[in-house]
């Protein structure tokens, strides 16, 4: 299974392309485009667009959220670089994107999940043509609002630039970036933290956070405890409208449901209820 990274749109797309590439991809991504004429010959019922008014206030609450970014709001600077993420597909070929998820819903295992993600599409490309007037967006500009965020203090941020850049830690370094999440109460961190795990970041941890930050179940623990926290992980949330495009997640549950469906075995139930155990009691021993 694919990790969810913020809200999963360049970052999937690249995770993505990654996975295709050593022939681990979980569910393909609706990257192919369809032809001109298929784009003319696509209908769009009612159903199938977000409101007027709901695409007004959309459009209201990012330029309220990039004012509050280029204001010095991490948490702002932040929440709009996963804004910024989610519409990195859909901003590329306006029009294109949705059309190819009618394509894609007809490859999900279940057929009965078919209508959500295509609606899940439909509303991900009308919402997008609101961010900056749906211009193309740079691999720069997601990262570097990352960064800024980071810079200026935000623990979820900074596990995010770890781990698009791959950034090696050493002992001392990863271990204090751990100490800080877990003490932060910040759900936000706790659940991003889960991007780092596996990769170059944490590689280096002391035996003190070995175990939580290692295995095959540690990043979604680490994300469960996250949501469990608080994180916005819900069934409408951006993160499982995203699950469900770029995972084929699109159960309609939320993100702690779609991890436990993936465990098919008493064995795998039983690992990943350890390993979210172990990151509880790391956050208990910082209270």
């Amino acid at each position: 299974m694919l990790v969810v990274l913020a809200t999963a749109g360049y970052l999937a797309w690249t995770r993505s392309q990654a996975s295709s590439l050593s022939g681990q991809a979980r569910t393909p991504v609706a990257t192919s485009l369809p032809s001109a004429d298929a784009r003319l010959q696509r209908e769009q019922g009612p159903s199938m667009q977000p409101s007027a008014i709901n695409l007004a206030s959309k459009a209201l609450e990012f330029e309220d959220l990039k004012l509050r970014a280029k204001r010095g709001d991490p948490v702002a600077q932040r929440k709009l670089a996963q804004v910024y993420d989610a519409c990195f597909m859909p901003n590329i070929q306006p029009g294109v994107f949705a059309s190819g998820y009618e394509q894609q819903a007809k490859l999900l295992k279940d057929p009965g999940q078919a209508p959500r993600m295509i609606q899940i599409a439909h509303k991900r490309e009308a919402e997008c043509r609101n961010v900056d007037g749906g211009a193309i967006i740079p691999r720069d500009l997601i990262v570097g609002w990352f960064e800024q965020a980071a810079r200026n203090g935000d623990l979820g941020a900074q596990a995010m630039s770890y781990a698009l850049n791959q950034t090696v830690l050493d002992q001392a370094a990863a271990d204090q970036f751990i100490r800080s999440v877990v003490g932060s109460n910040d759900p936000a961190a706790i659940f991003l933290l889960g991007n780092t795990v596996g990769g170059a970041p944490m590689k280096a941890v002391s035996a003190e956070y070995k175990e939580a930050m290692s295995g095959p179940n540690a990043s979604f623990a680490w994300m469960v405890v996250g949501c469990r926290m608080g994180y916005d992980c819900g069934p409408s949330s951006d993160l499982m409208e995203s699950a469900c495009l770029f995972m084929g997640g699109c159960g309609g549950g939320d993100f702690e449901e779609m991890v436990r469906s993936e465990l098919k075995t008493d064995e795998q139930r039983d690992a990943f209820e350890q390993k979210v155990d172990e990151v509880s009691r790391l956050l208990q021993k910082a209270v």
